[in-house]
């Protein structure tokens, strides 16, 4: 039988009351913080479900509370790192931020999902903010434990350059080629090694990057040239605008689009049992993947 929707927030809400109730009777539990940032991330994720003007602000609170109870744990795990006597300080930091970092990344990544889907200029602005944040963190990680942590870089290297691409501006849009392509860069080392794992997710990557370069403005990709309009002309305006792209620009976009294609086939054909599937979005995957690593959060927090 399927669960009703409304179940599920109802235990979601009930198991941060409880955690809430459990670290009011036991304030030293230290091990209490790091769960109730795990059920504020996921309460968050079920209110946003729901869509409506008092959800999504309900779920930006506990967004920006998992934020905050994860920034606490990095704080104390760094004290104790220095404190540490029986290995160096770069080592104990080093074993501090691979076991902490990664959660507080995805909280922001989540905050900034949850940023993102009000209606205010400047809670948006803060998204970006956030999203940056958890990508350097992201990337700090990657460099310790490429192994373990280049997969989560390459996505959020993906979420980001789709975000920048969205604001619109010339600066911003710049970036998001970069971004782009570093994702794809990335995601090309994880094919090569895991293939049945990466490929749909380089198709992806490359989708993205197709799109940041035909948003992209004028100053790197396109030029805009102003042609008088001909005596004859029916139009009636005193210009007429006419756009071209360079040879360089036609070539990164078509070259992009058609290794999505070619890469969404040979996919298809590696997995002989999804015939059909469809690849989504960048967007909507990058946000997709964000939503993963909660329940992989959620999961590992309930193992423990």
């Amino acid at each position: 039988a399927v669960v009703p929707a409304v179940d599920a927030l109802e235990c979601a809400k009930e198991s941060v009351a409880l955690y809430r109730q459990l670290l009011a009777a036991r304030p030293d539990a230290a091990y209490l913080v790091p769960e109730l940032s795990a059920a504020l991330n996921n309460l968050g994720n079920q209110l946003s479900e729901r869509g409506d003007a008092a959800s999504l602000a309900e779920a930006l609170q506990c967004a920006r509370e998992s934020v905050e109870l994860r920034r606490k744990v990095v704080a104390v795990a760094m004290r104790e790192a220095v404190a540490s006597v029986t290995r160096t300080e770069a080592e104990a930091v080093a074993e501090a931020e691979q076991a902490c970092l990664p959660d507080l990344a995805v909280a922001l990544s989540n905050l900034a999902v949850r940023l993102n889907e009000q209606c205010d200029a400047a809670l948006r602005v803060e998204a970006m903010d956030c999203a940056r944040e958890s990508l350097e963190l992201r990337r700090r990680l990657a460099a310790g434990k490429p192994s373990e942590h280049l997969p989560r870089l390459a996505a959020s290297l993906t979420s980001f350059a789709a975000m920048l691409s969205a604001r619109g501006d010339v600066a911003s849009r710049a970036e998001a080629v970069v971004r782009a392509r570093e994702a794809v860069e990335v995601y090309r080392k994880l094919v090569a090694e895991r293939p049945d794992l990466f490929l749909s997710k380089l198709a992806i990557a490359l989708n993205t990057l197709a799109e940041c370069l035909l948003d992209h403005d004028d100053d790197l990709n396109m030029r805009i040239y102003e042609v008088p309009t001909s005596e004859g002309d029916d139009s009636g305006s005193g210009n007429n605008r006419s756009v071209f792209l360079t040879n360089s620009e036609s070539s990164s976009r078509l070259g992009a689009a058609a290794e999505t294609r070619a890469s969404v086939c040979s996919n298809a054909t590696t997995n002989s049992g999804m015939n059909g599937a469809v690849v989504a979005g960048p967007r909507e995957g990058a946000e997709r993947g964000e939503r993963e690593k909660t329940g992989e959060e959620n999961s590992s927090n309930n193992n423990n």
